[in-house]
């Protein structure tokens, strides 16, 4: 399976996913908190974007669910305007490759 495979793959995924099931599976089949879906369901995003962003923020922090990133995140991605998975994805490996360039600089 190619990387473009892989990826298409993955948008499925987040996109066919509840978001409590999408924690639920970063905590290895334990349910979340009530809180941190509390949390996750002030969050002003559609579905897939939101999982998009939690899928990213998890991968990218040592698989943690850090809140104030993520309310940061979202603020940005909804002043952006996204409104699709493929948006989503397309913001965050942007924004990946832009940490990574920075944080090697």
């Amino acid at each position: 399976m190619d990387n473009n495979q892989k990826l298409l793959k993955l948008m499925t995924q987040l996109e066919k996913t509840t978001t409590f099931q999408l924690l639920k599976e970063f905590r290895n089949g334990v349910n979340p908190p009530k809180e941190d879906m509390y949390f996750i369901s002030q969050i002003d995003l559609k579905t897939p974007v939101l999982n998009t962003l939690l899928y990213t923020v998890f991968l990218t922090n040592n698989g943690k669910l850090d809140k104030e990133l993520i309310k940061k995140k979202a603020n940005q991605w909804r002043l952006m305007q996204i409104e699709t998975i493929s948006e989503a994805m397309l913001v965050a490996i942007n924004q990946n490759k832009r940490e990574k360039k920075y944080s090697t600089a």
